[in-house]
């Protein structure tokens, strides 16, 4: 996930002269519907930069053909905390 600075939808906050770096972040979203008219929905990200290792900030690198190294490794980690991090949900009736 990309946070740019240029998309149309930032602009009005541009021109009130609120500053808007370039962010690059991993994102997982979650729906969980129970009980036929209840919904939970859930977002996780993370700074690309937060793994500790040097990572490309350029979309194309992240493609699903071409992420490898250091990329792949941080993919992975994300993966692996997100999905710990659903698996950790309960659900529990009161």
């Amino acid at each position: 996930m990309a946070w740019n600075p240029n998309a149309p939808s930032l602009q009005p906050l541009l021109k009130k002269g609120i500053v808007i770096p370039a962010h690059w972040a991993l994102q997982g979203q979650f729906l969980f519907i129970y009980q036929g008219e209840h919904a939970v929905f859930g977002r996780y990200s993370k700074d690309v930069n937060a793994f500790g290792m040097k990572v490309s900030e350029k979309g194309e690198d992240w493609g699903k053909g071409r992420i490898s190294g250091n990329e792949k490794k941080v993919y992975e980690t994300f993966q692996k905390m997100f999905m710990e991090m659903i698996d950790s949900i309960q659900i529990k009736n009161p």
